[in-house]
């Protein structure tokens, strides 16, 4: 059995569709309170920084849920990022599957649910530290501006560390031993730990009567003489830590995890397309328009890692839904989404900021392509938990709940609840642009396929 989060989660869910029955608007939550204690997980979603992660409470709501989804079923996460939707079906003994563009939140995810047994573990973290060179001998990655990110001696470390990493014959202690290796990264780079993006540190920007000069000017003086093999090893010892007691909380036989590259191309690890009807149930927050900068925000560990090269970050960007690059030539004419007063509005927007109005117009049909293919996937009667928000667009409304709804109705399924969140991690405030504004509250959406 799940543990439940509260006496009976599906008592509450009841309560609250009556509530949208009569009332016809959303529901104000708050699930930190209706979750007051999440389930132990051993820390898993804290084994790797990503930005602006689905809050844990939500999923662990929905996956006690009988009438939702039970033990030995398929949950699927389309836009899974690093992982934490995977990690608590996996944890209410469920079956799990996902999709992502960036090759970094895949291996967080991959990690994060398969568990390594104690024993086997330990045997291998001896032999990757004995194997650690004192000079490395292989040639170092491309990474983006590496000796503006990197001092001399944390960029020869870090290659030696690589090189034992790479040397690794089991593949899921290898994907485990580069986990570890990327948290190591950011960690020892001259990056402002605050950011998502990378920013060099400059105490400079700050007078020098505030307190935040004192803290970085201190950061910098410990990144001189840093050890980074110590903080690998430190970061072994947790990581290894949290990575084994998840053995002990998860079901027999192993629940399977499989994770695709692209939620508009749904596929299974031999590479075949995700059978139609196939899926049990959808629990996703997809990318809002103006996305966060997940390539960015990872550019350094993804190139030490040898998932791209700095040439190609824009390539691994354009496979993002939400993303804000294009040239110029690309949004000279408009694109039409054929959404209920979208494309009247974005050419308002087109007026004084074309390339916003493009961003919106693609964010929207792209979109659709992975709305119809998550509905291809789903078996009639399925239930989609959704969670998005709106945001501004050129400094006008962009209602992205409503046009979800417009777009999975036309897809045959239909909206059952709608529930409104204060979002209060920094991590999902995050301004995303200019003129795409803040997101302080998201919906979470209930929607279930139609049965023929």
């Amino acid at each position: 059995m799940t543990h439940c989060l509260v006496e009976n989660p599906a008592v509450v869910l009841d309560e609250l569709r009556e509530r949208y029955a009569n009332e016809a608007s959303p529901i104000p939550v708050d699930f930190r309170q209706i979750v007051p204690h999440l389930r132990d997980d051993a820390g898993l979603n804290n084994l790797h920084t990503y930005p602006a992660k689905l809050l844990r409470h939500i999923p662990q709501f929905f996956l006690a849920i009988p009438e939702l989804a039970r033990p030995g079923q398929l949950v699927l996460d389309p836009f899974c990022g690093s992982g934490t939707v995977l990690l608590e079906a996996r944890l209410a003994k469920l079956q799990a599957c996902g999709a992502d563009s960036n090759p970094l939140a895949r291996l967080i995810a991959e990690v994060k649910t398969t568990p390594i047994e104690r024993g086997r573990m330990n045997r291998g973290i001896r032999r990757l530290l004995a194997r650690i060179p004192a000079k490395s001998q292989i040639d170092p990655p491309e990474v983006v501006n590496v000796d503006y990110w990197f001092y001399p001696h944390v960029k020869r470390d870090l290659l030696r560390i690589l090189e034992a990493v790479r040397a690794t014959r089991s593949d899921d202690l290898r994907r485990f031993f580069s986990v570890v290796f990327s948290r190591c990264v950011r960690r020892v780079s001259l990056a402002d730990p605050r950011v998502p993006v990378p920013v060099r540190l400059r105490p400079s920007r700050y007078p020098s009567t505030h307190p935040l000069r004192s803290k970085l000017e201190a950061r910098l003086r410990r990144l001189r003489v840093i050890s980074v093999e110590r903080v690998f090893r430190e970061a072994l010892a947790d990581s290894a830590e949290r990575l084994t007691k998840l053995s002990g909380l998860l079901s027999d036989p192993p629940g399977i995890v499989h994770i695709s590259e692209d939620a508009r191309n749904l596929r299974l690890d031999n590479g075949s397309h995700r059978p139609a009807a196939s899926v049990d149930f959808v629990i996703t927050s997809p990318p809002y328009v103006g996305a966060q900068k997940y390539i960015r925000s990872c550019s350094l560990s993804l190139n030490w890692l040898g998932l791209c090269t700095p040439g190609e970050f824009r390539q691994l960007e354009d496979l993002n839904i939400g993303r804000e690059h294009y040239p110029q030539a690309s949004y000279q004419n408009s694109l039409h989404t054929r959404i209920d007063g979208v494309d009247i509005l974005l050419d308002r927007v087109r007026q004084d900021n074309p390339l916003r109005a493009h961003i919106a117009a693609t964010y929207l049909i792209e979109l659709q392509d992975a709305f119809r293919e998550i509905a291809r996937v789903m078996k009639p009667g399925a239930y989609m938990v959704l969670v998005v928000g709106n945001n501004l667009v050129g400094s006008r409304q962009f209602e992205t709940t409503r046009y979800a709804r417009e777009i999975l109705e036309k897809l045959g399924l239909q909206s059952i609840l709608v529930l409104a969140d204060e979002i209060r991690s920094r991590g999902l405030l995050t301004k995303r642009h200019h003129t795409a504004g803040m997101i302080h509250r998201e919906h979470v959406s209930i929607y279930q396929k139609g049965v023929p």
